[in-house]
Order: C-alpha cells, then structure tokens, then sequence
C-alpha cells in the first residue's frame, strides 16, 4: 500500500513539474525575411528576430560579364538591410537573382 501511494504521489510530482515547465516556455516568434530587388539594389527586411542581418546579392558588369557578391549593412528589426551594385568601368553593374540574405 505505501508502495502506490508513494508512486501516485510521485506520479503527480512529476506531472505538475512537467506543467510548470510547459507554461514557462515563451512562444518562439517565427522569423520572416522578405528579399526583394530592382534591377541595381537588393533589400532585405526581416520580422521576428532580434538577431542582426543584411542583405546579400550577386553583382554583373552587364559590359564584360565579371560577378561579385555584395552586402548591405547589418541591421536589426524592424529595419531595412540595402545594397547598390557598384559602378565601375563606366558601368551600372545590375543584380543578379535572387536576392538573399545572411544573419550575423
């Protein structure tokens, strides 16, 4: 008889333990990262972090062909991570797609 009793009263222990433990965990907010890009800037816009990010793109000299991957500042939410693709050689380098983006 002690033997059950100790084992419901365990039982119930560990059930409210696991009851505690469930309400004392926060809702994980889910990230979204919304990239976007015209023809010579990238932007990148995230929702739900507190983690740093930016933005990332793949640059061309429409001319000759070269590529280069570019990155816009770090920045935390709510802000807006851009970049520019570069001109050089008497040329707007345009971006490549997709555009993506990188966290710090």
């Amino acid at each position: 008889m002690r033997l059950r009793r100790s084992g419901a009263v365990l039982a119930g222990v560990l059930l409210a333990a696991s009851a505690i433990n469930v309400m004392q965990i926060p809702a994980q907010a889910e990230i979204v990262c919304y990239p976007t890009h015209s023809q010579t800037k990238a932007y990148v816009y995230c929702t739900g972090t507190t983690t740093r990010y930016r933005a990332t793109a793949q640059c061309q000299d429409p001319q000759h062909g070269s590529t280069g991957i570019y990155y816009g500042p770090l920045v935390r939410s709510p802000s807006t991570s851009s970049l520019t693709c570069p001109f050089e050689g008497g040329f707007q380098w345009l971006i490549v797609p997709p555009t993506t983006y990188q966290f710090a």
